[in-house]
């Protein structure tokens, strides 16, 4: 079984959820909260994409109308847009940045510009959600600039 603990009363309590929802297996490395309402969660999956849950963890729903593959993909990161909860990125293991704009119903490919699609991580600018950055496996950052159609990610070049 896979899933992940949860507590809804500061760490003191854990209960154990999904084991129902995902029988294939695989680990849960990446989990997102909607900021403006907690009881929206979501939770990609090693091997088997993105979950939806909008009642705290306690039913789950799958969302990957327009990943690719599903199954063998993984998803090792979420964000989510602060200020419009309803953008949502996935950071997919070989298969690069895809972003939802109705919370995980349909997602769309972005990759323009990255010369690695091995996303591990994903952070948006907190003050400036319309920048996002995307950890790559195996070293590299890159920073989104939506407004640059041609080549809208950008390699950060680390100073020492």
């Amino acid at each position: 079984y896979s899933g992940y603990d949860i507590s809804s009363n500061f760490s003191r309590f854990w209960r154990y959820t999904m084991e129902k929802h995902w029988s294939r297996g695989g680990d849960v490395p990446s989990l997102a909260i909607n900021p403006k309402d907690p009881a929206i969660v979501y939770a990609g999956f090693r091997d088997g994409g993105v979950y939806k849950s909008t009642n705290g963890g306690a039913n789950w729903t799958a969302m990957n109308s327009g990943l690719p593959g599903v199954y063998g993909i993984g998803v090792y990161a979420l964000a989510i847009d602060p200020e419009s909860p309803q953008i949502l990125y996935a950071g997919i293991s070989g298969d690069g940045v895809y972003k939802s704009t109705n919370g995980g119903a349909s997602w769309t490919e972005m990759n323009t510009g990255l010369n690695s699609t091995y996303v591990m991580a994903l952070a948006i600018n907190a003050k400036t959600p319309a920048i996002l950055y995307a950890g790559i496996w195996g070293g590299g950052t890159y920073k989104y600039r939506e407004r640059f159609e041609a080549m809208p990610w950008i390699p950060l070049l680390l100073e020492d």
